[in-house]
């Protein structure tokens, strides 16, 4: 089943932008808070989240740590983001992240005139396997885009049988592959919200029976194919039911991510670590990026 394209004349006629099922808002109201309700009766799978936002939305909305479940980067466990090619380079988080306050979020821009450019969120073939099959049916995913440029931008997921969720934002395909919806290109955050459901029908995308996820890339940008252009996202995650879960392998995690586990590259942090291809630890002191100039391929 192929999904209709939403008008481009609904793009300019709303704030609120609908593809189906997949909605697009403002981030911010017009107080200057955050739209987005947490409940303290979901569980939150964490793949991009500042770790100076989490206990604002504790407070907030009346959360714990059993609220949340990090499956971001975490070299410890063979989890990391990676630039691929050096077709993107990571740029300067000046601004205000998706909640509203400066710092901590992905920023990236296209750095080469290789014609592609795009970085992904790995789990390695010899990292700790993910458990996720709690994200089944009932559950949503929640990213939070802003870019200051008008190309297509492709964003896509990878299930547990290695399926592929291509989602472009734009006014055009992306290498082929129709829109679904767009976003204002005016430095402003969005959220976007695309229930499972959805990626079930359109995609056959599932989790169900992923109890061992590894060797794939999980979340992916293909942030387009000429130098300069940018994509900012941030509060990313799987949000639904609650899962009786506080990790997505056996081994228990801290409460609050670690400096390996919150990539954010809003601040400096003190004990980051770099590592090589082949998983080996190399002296950095200053880097802020875990991982980058990968191949564009799922790391073996």
């Amino acid at each position: 089943m192929k999904q209709n394209i939403l008008l481009l004349s609904c793009l300019m006629a709303s704030a609120t932008l609908c593809a189906q099922e997949i909605s697009i808002t403002p981030s911010l109201g017009e107080n200057k808070q955050i739209q987005f309700q947490f409940s303290p009766d979901e569980s939150y799978f964490l793949i991009q989240l500042s770790d100076e936002v989490r206990p604002k939305l504790k407070e907030q909305f009346g959360l714990t740590d059993d609220n949340f479940v990090w499956m971001g980067a975490d070299p410890d466990n063979g989890r990391n983001i990676w630039s691929w090619e050096e077709t993107v380079v990571w740029a300067d988080a000046n601004g205000s992240n998706w909640y509203g306050q400066t710092g901590g979020y992905q920023s990236w821009r296209v750095g080469s005139s290789k014609g592609w450019s795009g970085l992904g969120y790995n789990v390695a073939a010899n990292g700790a396997p993910m458990d996720l099959h709690w994200i089944n049916s009932d559950y949503s995913f929640h990213m939070a885009l802003r870019s200051f440029t008008s190309q297509s931008i492709d964003i896509y997921l990878t299930d547990g049988y290695g399926t592929e969720a291509h989602l472009v934002f734009g006014q055009s395909a992306y290498d082929g592959v129709d829109p679904v919806a767009d976003f204002p290109r005016d430095g402003n955050w969005y959220d976007i919200e695309i229930p499972m459901t959805y990626l079930e029908d359109q995609y056959e995308f599932t989790f169900d029976g992923a109890t061992a996820y590894v060797n794939k890339n999980y979340l992916c940008a293909l942030v387009g194919k000429s130098p300069g252009l940018s994509l900012d996202f941030d509060a990313c995650f799987f949000h639904g039911p609650k899962a009786p879960v506080t990790s997505v392998i056996e081994v228990e995690q801290p409460a609050e991510p670690t400096a390996i586990q919150a990539v954010q590259y809003g601040k400096t942090q003190s004990c980051q670590r770099v590592y090589d291809l082949q998983g080996r630890q190399t002296p950095s002191p200053n880097t802020r990026q875990v991982i980058i100039n990968a191949k564009r391929k799922v790391i073996q």
